[in-house]
C-alpha cells in the first residue's frame, strides 16, 4: 500500500505501508505518513503541508541567507533567516569603509567630509606620536629621542653636579653607557633631543589647525606628513 510521508507535516515522498502479519488486510502506517494523497504542485515554488485533516499547497519561502545585503542605517551586515525578505532598510550594496553613509537620494555609501576630517586629524596625531620622538644621532652616539629623553639626560647631568662630579655618563639608543662626556657636551645632547621634540611637536599642531580649519577635501589632501 501506497501512503505519503511527512516531515513536520511537509510532504517528502511517497512510502510503502506494509501489511500487518497479525492482521492481514490491515496496514502498517509509518510513522508521519498519510494515506490521503496530495494534489499535484510545482514543487520547485511549492510544497504540500498535512494539517491533520488535508493537504495545503503553500509557495516555498524565499531563502535570502546565502544573499548579502547591509543595513543601510549602520552598514552592519544582514543576517536571514529562511523565509526573510530584504525591506527598504537594507542594500545589496556593499560599503566602502566602515566611516561610509548611506546616501539615499543617490543610492550609494559615501564618507562625510566631517569624518574624513576626523580621521585625518587622529592621523596626525598617530603620526606625530612616534615622529616626535624619532631617536637623535649626536656625534655618531644614537640616543632615544622625546621629551622624556631629554629630561632623564639632564636629570642624570644635575645628579652628576650635585654629586661633585666633573663629567656624566650617559646611554645610548641600545643602553650602551658611555662614560667621561663633559657637562657641555652632555648639555648639547640633551638641548639636539629636545629641539627635535619641540620642533616636531610645533608642526603637529600646525597641521592640526590645518586640519581643523579644513572645510574641503582639496584642503585635507593638501595636509601632507613629513615622508608621505
Amino acid at each position: 500500500m501506497i501512503v505519503y510521508q511527512t516531515t513536520n507535516g511537509k510532504y517528502i515522498g511517497e512510502t510503502k505501508a506494509q501489511e500487518s502479519p497479525l492482521e492481514p488486510g490491515k496496514f502498517l502506517i509509518p510513522a508521519g505518513a498519510v494515506e490521503t494523497t496530495p494534489p499535484a504542485f510545482d514543487s520547485q515554488n511549492q510544497y504540500a503541508e498535512w494539517t491533520g485533516s488535508e493537504w495545503q499547497i503553500k509557495d516555498i519561502p524565499p531563502d535570502y541567507t546565502k544573499e548579502d545585503y547591509w543595513y543601510k542605517d549602520t552598514g552592519g551586515k544582514v543576517s536571514f533567516a529562511v523565509g526573510d525578505m530584504p525591506d527598504s532598510t537594507m542594500t545589496d550594496i556593499e560599503p566602502n569603509d566602515t566611516a561610509s553613509v548611506w546616501d539615499e537620494t543617490g543610492g550609494q555609501w559615501y564618507i562625510p567630509f566631517y569624518k574624513k576630517q576626523v580621521d585625518k586629524i587622529n592621523t596626525i596625531k598617530s603620526f606625530y606620536k612616534a615622529y616626535a620622538k624619532e631617536p637623535v644621532t649626536v656625534n655618531t652616539v644614537t640616543y632615544n629621542g622625546g621629551d622624556s629623553s631629554a629630561s632623564a639626560i639632564k636629570g642624570a647631568i644635575d645628579l652628576a653636579q650635585l654629586n661633585g662630579e666633573f663629567d656624566v655618563t650617559l646611554w645610548d639608543i641600545d643602553n650602551v653607557l658611555h662614560k667621561n662626556i663633559s657637562f657641555m657636551d652632555a648639555l648639547t645632547i640633551v638641548q639636539t633631543i629636545a629641539t627635535q621634540y619641540r620642533n616636531r611637536m610645533f608642526e603637529r599642531c600646525m597641521k592640526l589647525a590645518e586640519a581643523n580649519a579644513a572645510t574641503t577635501q582639496a584642503e585635507l589632501d593638501a595636509i601632507t606628513l613629513p615622508g608621505g
